[in-house]
């Protein structure tokens, strides 16, 4: 009989022993609790130093990405303790005008393309950026009016983020047209990011009256834009960057090839420097007319790229074949331009001379009709097999109505051993020109 309580003891003993572990483990779990009542985890009370460490190592969609971990993350995020490691440039793949198509972000290192819902308005045109900024160019047609309103604006697409330019064009769109010129922005550059003082902008104007191009420069701070006089000879130009305090230029005119224009004084911003002498010549290829179709062969066309970490001004030629139409009165591709090759020149400033570069060593050239840049491959965050120094990753797009898939070119040009791999991209992703080489910033 005693044996027999005794073990009832033992089992109640026993029991309560759960209960009681039970009832703690609940009390645990009431602690861990927040004010909204959501169990906490483990990595929502990490040591601040350990989350940046975590943090900095990360590309920056995947640090965006960090802000819907939890709160403490998210806070960590904004405070712009610890900013993620450098990243390998993505291709910004913009939709067709007056679609409702998303953006796109392609990333080469990663094999990657993203989605960016954000849709901003179809009027909206990318002229340019500058490290993670966007120099975008609103063009509103009022079909009532026939009113053409144009502005240029810096917008950050992560922050949201916009900083106004003046204004490049009001003006009334009746033929004939008004002896006040309607002017639009096609290529823009900035010497700094917008918030840097003194920050300066350039741009290529194309004005609709005449069918020329013109040369313009700005300050944020300013409420118009100063027009910069060039011979008449000049005609179009290919490119323009800041370099040593000036405006450099490169125009399609062989004989002119660059221009450059001292920005050091306000009165010298109308007067042409120099021309670089002597000279690399562009090739002008050979171009064969049949049934209404011009096709030209080996044709170089020019683009300048700023390299800000050595100070140092490259001119790169860009090889192509291309056929167009020539019953349009605008150029209407059947085959756009193809890369079929590159060379590249540098400025040597003590004789102001171009020298021909055979090796960029570790750096990566990434080239667009927008917004060229030079990056050093041992900076960035990637692996060795996707990532190459001595590299040109060219990405370009052309309007092309006959074939859309033909339009874009985009790929990686071996310096070292002359050799071209093109990226082809799924063909249900449409896409209008400008593509460009674009880095996001946070801040």
């Amino acid at each position: 009989m005693m044996q027999k309580k005794k073990k009832q003891r033992v089992g109640e003993e026993g029991k309560g022993w759960v209960i009681r572990k039970k009832v703690q483990k609940d009390q645990e779990e009431e602690r861990n609790q927040d004010g909204k009542g959501e169990k906490r985890h483990v990595w929502q009370d990490l040591p601040a130093q350990l989350l940046e460490l975590i943090l900095q190592r990360l590309s920056i969609i995947d640090y965006l990405q960090c802000r819907a971990v939890c709160l403490s993350w998210r806070i960590m995020v904004a405070s712009k303790r610890c900013p993620p490691t450098p990243q390998f440039p993505f291709v910004l793949l913009f939709p067709p005008k007056y679609s409702d198509e998303d953006y796109h972000l392609l990333s080469l290192s990663e094999d990657r393309l993203s989605t960016v819902r954000t849709k901003w308005p179809s009027c909206v045109v990318c002229a340019g950026s500058v490290e993670g900024w966007l120099i975008m160019n609103f063009i509103d047609y009022c079909t009532k009016d026939h009113i053409l309103h144009s502005f240029t604006y810096f917008l950050n697409p992560v922050s949201g983020a916009r900083i106004m330019l003046p204004a490049t064009s009001i003006s009334l769109l009746r033929k004939p047209y008004p002896k006040s010129e309607i002017t639009i922005p096609c290529k823009a550059v900035a010497s700094s990011i917008p918030d840097f003082p003194n920050c300066r902008v350039a741009t290529i104007l194309y004005c609709v009256n005449t069918k020329k191009q013109q040369l313009a420069l700005c300050q944020v701070t300013d409420k118009s834009w100063t027009v910069i006089n060039v011979s008449e000879g000049a005609g179009c130009f290919w490119d323009i960057a800041f370099y040593d305090d000036k405006l450099y230029a490169v125009t399609r005119n062989s004989s002119d090839l660059v221009m450059v224009f001292d920005l050091g004084d306000p009165n010298a911003v109308m007067t042409k420097l120099v021309m670089l002498d002597p000279k690399p010549v562009p090739r002008v290829g050979v171009r064969l007319i049949y049934d209404e179709l011009a096709h030209r062969t080996d044709t170089e066309r020019i683009l300048v790229v700023k390299d800000n970490t050595i100070d140092e001004l490259l001119l790169v030629f860009h090889l192509v074949d291309y056929i167009v139409r020539l019953d349009k009165i605008s150029r209407e591709y059947v085959l756009p331009p193809q890369t079929k090759g590159f060379r590249v020149f540098k400025l040597d400033k003590r004789c102001s001379q171009w020298v021909e570069v055979d090796n960029l060593g570790d750096r990566a050239l990434f080239l667009d009709k927008q917004s060229s840049k030079v990056i050093y491959v041992t900076k960035l965050n990637g692996s060795v097999e996707s990532i190459k120094g001595n590299c040109i990753y060219f990405a370009f797009n052309f309007v092309c109505p006959a074939d859309p898939s033909l339009a874009r070119d985009i790929g990686v040009f071996s310096l070292t051993d002359r050799s071209i791999k093109h990226i082809s991209l799924n063909p249900s992703v449409q896409i209008q020109a400008p593509t460009l080489w674009f880095t996001p910033s946070l801040w």
